[in-house]
């Protein structure tokens, strides 16, 4: 049996065999074309399907990073609101280059590798539960908080997280913290933040436990000595001389602090910074030795 042929028979022409063979190249070439044609047209389809770039990822800490959350509450008070006296200006909820400067002290401390990333985020956020320290400021008071933070922060603290509060007001080259109330109990911020804590949503009646820290803890001996309580410095005309801490379970859940500590961290007119800093690297290590802890 023949094969059958690929294509149909084409009746030749006797003596024109020569066209017929230029114009099957010509038609085998125009086939070619059209093919590449169509294949270059798919690529660049789907090379406009897809961005030229991939979406970077959000970086994530390395393995041994501890991260610390400055804490933004969804109805953040505005930076600057509150009220001064004449001629002070209005005050800061927040040091923004406090926990940068920290960082970078804390990496040129001798003989002390504890790499730590800074991120902000909500209390009901993903970062705030694998965090080894919130870190929380403010000077005017607090904003209403969210159900969802308030339980997002209880369980933080009940899962043996460890929060810093720092009630803090800013100087000036003019005044410096003359006029102000640093160091100064029971503050709107002082008040708002120990109630809520308070909350049946965070701690509740556990929240109500404050005591005094005994100048024994770990926090003024960690790394570098504080054998007088804590540096003194951001509120020089207050009547607190101690910080205060609560716990949960037997170990420190928050240090709170009327002393304006993170004024040697930020305040770009602080004066001298090494006992504020060197503190913040005793709070740092606290914090991470807590979170290694079973």
């Amino acid at each position: 049996m023949r094969a059958r042929p690929l294509v149909p028979n084409v009746a030749v022409p006797r003596g024109d065999h020569g066209a017929v063979q230029r114009g099957a190249v010509r038609r085998g070439a125009a086939a070619g074309w059209v093919f590449l044609l169509l294949v270059v047209t798919a690529v660049l389809a789907q090379t406009d399907a897809k961005p030229a770039t991939a979406p970077r990822e959000p970086e994530r800490p390395t393995a041994g990073t501890m991260v610390v959350v400055q804490v933004e509450c969804a109805n953040s008070v505005a930076p600057g609101a509150g009220e001064m006296p004449p001629g002070r200006g209005r005050p800061p909820e927040a040091f923004a280059a406090a926990l940068p400067n920290l960082v970078r002290y804390l990496a040129k401390v001798p003989g002390l590798e504890l790499p730590v990333q800074v991120s902000r985020g909500p209390l009901d956020g993903r970062a705030v539960a694998g965090a080894g320290l919130l870190y929380w400021t403010g000077c005017a008071g607090l904003p209403p908080l969210s159900e969802a933070e308030k339980r997002g922060l209880g369980r933080y603290l009940v899962a043996g997280g460890l929060l810093f509060a720092d009630d803090i007001r800013a100087s000036t080259p003019e005044y410096g913290l003359d006029g102000t109330d640093a160091g100064v109990a029971g503050t709107p911020f002082d008040r708002q933040f120990k109630a809520l804590i308070a909350d049946p949503l965070v701690l509740g009646a556990a929240g109500g436990q404050w005591e005094p820290v005994p100048v024994n803890h770990a926090v003024y001996h960690s790394l570098f000595d504080f054998p007088d309580g804590p540096p003194r410095g951001g509120a020089p005309s207050g009547k607190t001389l101690s910080l205060e801490m609560l716990q949960v379970r037997g170990r420190p859940a928050i240090i709170f602090s009327d002393l304006n500590l993170s004024w040697y961290w930020g305040d770009p007119f602080a004066g001298t910074r090494e006992r504020g800093l060197q503190f913040g690297v005793n709070l740092l290590v606290l914090a991470r030795s807590q979170q290694l802890k079973p």
